[in-house]
């Protein structure tokens, strides 16, 4: 099977830091002027991707009962060469479409999700951090297949932790993993916001 190519795996571990670098962290002191770049869309707002190419394989809803997460999942590519597309949507959840299906026996189903945004701390992974071993994550597809996985794993990566990490992270081969990203860790606009990624990692029940 296919393995991700090392520009995409060098453009992941750049694009996953800077998709939330800009959103509300809710933790810098009063009086620092920031311009986020991810809100709820206004009504009439394009999302992208809206899902023209939809197969009956691939994941419409993400639920994490320990959080009390309930959130829709669209597909999500590349904008350019270096650049993972990110919902407009913070309440909904991305899957990369270069990743596998979560009906795949082989390779990682990767999902991102919004930490926060421009006028909402809470999105859909504000929480994502909180999940323990054991926790139950539940996938269901387009064609109405329900899948549970369990979490294994819990981690907070720094940028250059995640960098060395990324090629098994988006491994299209090996175990079926499930792994969903979000921003996580100190807040630093001068070093390019958030400075981590929270990385949960979890097999199928």
């Amino acid at each position: 099977m296919r393995r991700i190519g090392a520009w995409l795996v060098l453009a992941m571990s750049l694009t996953l830091l800077s998709g939330c670098a800009e959103a509300d962290s809710g933790l810098e002191p009063p009086g620092v002027m920031r311009e986020p770049v991810h809100k709820k869309p206004e009504a009439g707002m394009e999302v992208p991707r809206a899902v023209p190419y939809a197969n009956s394989q691939q994941p419409v809803m993400v639920r994490i009962p320990a959080l009390d997460v309930r959130g829709p999942v669209q597909p999500v590519g590349m904008t350019d060469d270096v650049t993972m597309q990110v919902p407009a949507d913070i309440d909904v959840i991305g899957w990369f479409d270069r990743s596998v299906v979560p009906v795949a026996t082989r390779g990682n189903t990767v999902m991102v999700g919004h930490r926060d945004g421009v006028d909402d701390p809470n999105g859909v992974f504000r929480r994502l951090g909180e999940l323990v071993p054991g926790d139950r994550i539940h996938l269901d597809d387009q064609a109405g297949r329900g899948l549970e996985y369990v979490v294994s794993e819990v981690d907070l990566l720094g940028r250059s932790q995640f960098a060395a990490e990324a090629e098994g992270l988006f491994a299209a081969d090996g175990p079926h993993r499930l792994v969903l990203l979000t921003c996580g860790g100190e807040y630093d606009r001068s070093r390019g916001g958030y400075q981590a990624n929270v990385v949960v990692i979890a097999t199928r029940a």
